[in-house]
């Protein structure tokens, strides 16, 4: 048997005995008197220390065989306090659009007395989220659910006869009424605007009608521009 061998069996008997009566509650280190190489002198003894002192050195349990497996997790600590807050996120993403008629939209004359048309918007100002499409002209739809601002402008130009009533609503999904207003018939340019907020479901639409309330058979219609768009809010 080697030196090293001899003085490893001596001290793993001793540290086998020793830390038997180790107090549980303390973390210590196993500790060796050393040689001038920094080998474990042979016949050393093992002491228990919270550290080892310059001229001892610190055995490893596991390559004595003394360590046994891990034991289980103990119980979790107190919380913490709070961190700080954290920087502010980006702002929300703009999801607005704004259209404009491409010409003069006819609200036909003559019966029925009452006419409206759903304005065709062939010009977009601005479109962030594809609300508008050429395949339905009329419409604003809704891609994001949410609550949203939806306002109309609509410009009745002269040329119509015997109008007594120009009107302009904002419809959703063509059947609620949203908000509407009306001006007579001054033979003159009538401006009428319309605003109103309204929470939508995806896949919700939203167009602007012009209408004219005709007072007779002779009457030749009406035409308007518009303007027309949608902002949703946070």
């Amino acid at each position: 048997m080697t030196r090293l061998s001899r003085a490893t069996s001596a001290l793993v008997l001793l540290a086998t005995a020793v830390l038997g009566v180790a107090p549980q509650a303390e973390a210590v280190v196993m500790c060796g008197r050393k040689t001038r190489t920094g080998q474990l002198a042979d016949g050393a003894s093992v002491k228990l220390r919270p550290a080892c002192r310059p001229n001892e050195i610190q055995l490893d349990p596991v390559m004595l065989g003394l360590q046994g497996p891990q034991g289980e997790t103990g119980l979790a600590g107190p919380t913490g306090p709070q961190g700080g807050t954290g920087p502010a996120g980006p702002p929300p993403a703009d999801v607005s659009a704004r259209l404009a008629t491409a010409g003069p939209v006819p609200v036909p004359g003559g019966p029925p007395f009452f006419s409206e048309v759903a304005a065709p918007f062939g010009t977009e100002l601005w479109d962030t989220d594809s609300l508008h499409s050429d395949e339905a002209p009329t419409r604003l739809t809704i891609a994001q659910p949410g609550k949203y601002m939806i306002y109309g402008h609509l410009e009745f130009l002269p040329g119509g006869n015997d109008n007594s009533l120009h009107m302009i609503r904002i419809v959703a999904n063509g059947t609620t009424t949203l908000t509407s207003s009306s001006i007579p018939d001054a033979g003159n340019n009538e401006r009428l605007s319309v605003a109103t907020h309204y929470e939508f479901a995806a896949g919700d639409y939203v167009e602007l009608l012009g209408a004219a309330n005709l007072c007779c058979f002779a009457d030749t219609g009406a035409t308007f521009m518009a303007e027309f768009g949608v902002v949703k809010v946070p």
